[in-house]
């Protein structure tokens, strides 16, 4: 995953909880991370993401789904861990937003978005609802598109409320980062007390 701001490059590969930052030569400016992010999965976990590829529409006249289709959902490996997120922007201000990723039984409902600041201090998460998808992030609103119970797309401009960051913990890099900064976030079990965003009603929206 890539984006920009000014003259800094982001890229993330959504392995772990970080984001890589790089200067215009492509070089390692720092590594924003938030360690120890609970990424394993319960073997519950992959039996319901087994179940929801197995639990889809069928077309008319069909009854159940092909043997084979079957047979080949159960014997996918089992994974041991999630993806860390499955989207990230970089806001107006320089803030990382990352969208966690969510398995096809988790998907439907508010989605927490994770923020880091531009300094790297952690800023709390964001619950983007479950119909709106996020396309930019301005300093003090949020662009996407909202679709509607029919499924048609409409752009949406939802404010956003800032306020105050937490302070994060800063720690020298392991060797091999050269001069980048290794910057660690909270106890990701405390993670619902650190709230310094607030999405409000869309101040603008083509369906409503």
């Amino acid at each position: 995953m890539l984006d920009a701001h000014g003259d800094r490059i982001f890229v993330g590969s959504s392995d772990h909880m970080q984001i890589e930052e790089l200067n215009t030569s492509c070089d390692t400016v720092r590594i924003l991370r938030i360690p120890d992010y609970p990424l394993a999965l319960t073997a519950q976990q992959v039996r319901a993401e087994r179940d929801a590829r197995l639990d889809i529409p069928l077309p008319p006249g069909v009854s159940s789904l092909p043997p084979h289709y079957v047979e080949a959902v159960e014997d996918l490996p089992s994974q041991e861990t999630r993806p860390a997120y499955a989207g990230m922007r970089v806001d107006a201000t320089g803030a990382i937003w990352l969208q966690p990723f969510r398995g096809l039984s988790e998907r439907g409902g508010p989605e927490p978005w994770l923020v880091l600041g531009p300094d790297g201090n952690w800023l709390g998460s964001v619950e983007m609802p479950g119909d709106f998808w996020v396309t930019d992030i301005g300093v003090d609103e949020v662009l996407g598109i909202w679709m509607d119970a029919l499924d048609v797309q409409h752009p949406q401009v939802r404010h956003l409320a800032r306020g105050q960051a937490a302070n994060l913990e800063s720690y020298q890099p392991p060797i091999g980062l050269g001069n980048s900064k290794a910057i660690s976030g909270p106890d990701p079990r405390n993670l619902g007390q650190v709230d310094r965003f607030h999405l409000l009603q869309p101040f603008f929206s083509s369906g409503r």
